[in-house]
């Protein structure tokens, strides 16, 4: 099974038979057996005609549309029913503010453990700064003072993870979403826009609505959900980024846009796709098994449909420290 990432822009993903083609703007053809398509994340100015978006439909195969810079558009994914039950007690819990700051405390307190557990791996001094963080989290009185901390713990841990940077072909002034104006940066919105991705397939897949969460705001404008389950495994990213800044790439593989925004040029955003899936086909020791980190993500999502199932099952996000080789 493989992903399809579509950057090059003008290009045209079409069907023949059982295969997706893909055309470039200069003739060139690529065939991809339907069969062999696990997901499909659309960057940009790429045309699906209805044949193929029929038959990714029919399959339920994901299908992600993102701006060429990788800001998230939408998701496709054809109807397979749902547990409607389950939605219904996630619709629930999401009104009931004694039990969503409960799942949202330990989903903030999960990732600020996670973030803690990443900057130990590369012997940061700073990790310990987080520690005042983690046991605000755990007490938070409500939603309000919750992200007030979930805020200034991230200020404490990217400026340590600037430090990481030391000696390498960047500088990282400090998290910059909206536009990312430096390569890190840019690295980072992309790592998160495909583990977003990742999440919001498996959601469906557990008939759970994307935009109703317990921390991020559930006012249909963002994929609230998705966003509250990858905070815990944002270091995942901020990982894989450190190791590509450092061993694959150098400042010239990046440019800025009119607006500001900088972005991987065309043609090197491919190492960056395949880094990310040679990482989510990565096995790793979790619960006395060997498993793909793609399969412990979605893992993290039936974690929550356990929970809605059975509130008395507390929440368990996944902690990064107990995962071996």
């Amino acid at each position: 099974m493989c992903t399809l990432y579509l950057d090059q822009q003008g290009g045209q993903l079409g069907r023949e038979g059982l295969q997706l083609v893909l055309r470039d703007r200069e003739g060139g053809k690529r065939c991809f057996p339907l069969e062999q398509v696990e997901r499909v994340l659309v960057y940009g100015r790429i045309q699906l005609t209805t044949d193929a978006l029929d038959a990714l439909l029919e399959r339920g195969v994901p299908t992600t549309l993102l701006s060429s810079r990788g800001w998230l558009h939408g998701h496709l994914q054809g109807e397979r029913g749902g547990q409607v039950r389950r939605r219904a007690r996630q619709y629930a819990l999401m009104e009931d503010e004694a039990m969503a700051l409960k799942v949202a405390r330990a989903l903030v307190t999960a990732k600020l453990r996670n973030q803690r557990w990443f900057l130990r791996t590369h012997d940061s001094p700073r990790a310990a700064a987080l520690e005042p963080f983690i046991a605000s989290a755990r007490t938070a009185k409500d939603a309000a003072v919750l992200r007030g901390v979930e805020g200034s713990g991230a200020k404490c841990y990217f400026a340590a993870f600037a430090t990481l940077l030391a000696g390498s072909p960047f500088t990282f002034p400090g998290r910059r979403k909206r536009p990312p104006t430096d390569p890190i940066n840019a690295l980072l919105s992309l790592g998160y826009t495909l583990l977003l991705g990742e999440l919001r397939s498996g959601l469906q897949g557990y008939g759970l609505d994307a935009f109703a969460g317990v921390f991020h705001a559930s006012d249909g404008g963002q994929p609230s959900c998705a966003l509250d389950l990858m905070e815990p495994l944002r270091p995942l990213v901020d990982r894989l980024v450190l190791r590509l800044a450092w061993h694959r790439f150098v400042p010239a593989d990046f440019e800025a846009g009119s607006d500001g925004a900088c972005q991987v040029r065309d043609g090197r955003r491919g190492q960056f796709y395949a880094a990310w899936e040679t990482l989510m086909q990565e096995p790793v020791l979790w619960q006395g098994e060997h498993h793909p980190y793609r399969q412990i993500i979605h893992a993290q999502i039936g974690e929550l449909a356990r929970h809605l199932d059975n509130p008395r099952d507390e929440l368990r996000p996944l902690a990064l420290n107990v995962l071996g080789r």
